[in-house]
C-alpha cells in the first residue's frame, strides 16, 4: 500500500459523531491524511467553525488552500471521491444509505470498528448491516 498522501484540508469533527466516522471511512479509503480539530473539546476549533460557517454542527471539511468550507459528510465524501478518488466511485460503506435517525449508521459504523481516528487497530470482516428491520447491505470491511 502506499503511502498517505497529505491534503491541504483540515476536518473539524465531534467525537463519537457517525457523520464524522463516515468521512474518515472515505478518507482511509483513499490514503488521504488530514488532521482533525475536535469541536467539544477545542473551543478556538469551534469559534472558527462558527464562524466561518454559522453553526456548530460536525463533520466540516475545510480546504486550507481555497478557504472553502464543506459541511455534511454526504457532500464531503462525494468531493473526496471527485478530487481523489481517480474516477472510482465511493466505497460501499461511505455511501449515503436509507437510515431512520442517526442510530443506524453510528451503530453500524461502532460495530465495524470505525469511529476513532487512527486507533492502530485492526478489523477484518463481513458486517450484516439490520435498517428497519431490514438487511439492506452485506459490507465488508477491511482495514490496514
Amino acid at each position: 500500500m502506499s503511502e498517505p498522501s497529505t491534503v491541504p484540508y483540515v476536518l473539524y469533527v465531534r467525537r463519537g459523531c457517525p457523520w464524522c466516522a463516515r468521512v474518515r471511512v472515505a478518507l482511509r479509503d483513499l490514503n488521504l491524511t488530514v488532521p482533525e480539530r475536535e469541536v467539544t473539546t477545542d473551543p478556538e476549533a469551534m469559534g472558527a467553525l462558527r464562524a466561518a460557517t454559522g453553526r456548530g454542527t460536525a463533520p466540516v471539511l475545510h480546504n486550507r488552500r481555497d478557504g472553502d468550507w464543506l459541511p455534511e459528510s454526504g457532500d464531503i465524501v462525494d468531493y473526496l471521491y471527485r478530487q481523489h478518488g481517480g474516477g472510482r466511485p465511493p466505497s460501499l460503506l461511505t455511501t449515503r444509505v436509507p437510515v431512520r435517525g442517526a442510530q443506524g449508521v453510528g451503530f453500524m459504523l461502532a460495530a465495524a470498528g470505525l469511529y476513532g481516528g487512527s486507533t492502530g487497530l485492526t478489523f477484518a470482516g463481513a458486517l450484516l448491516i439490520g435498517l428497519s428491520g431490514r438487511a439492506y447491505s452485506l459490507i465488508r470491511v477491511l482495514q490496514r
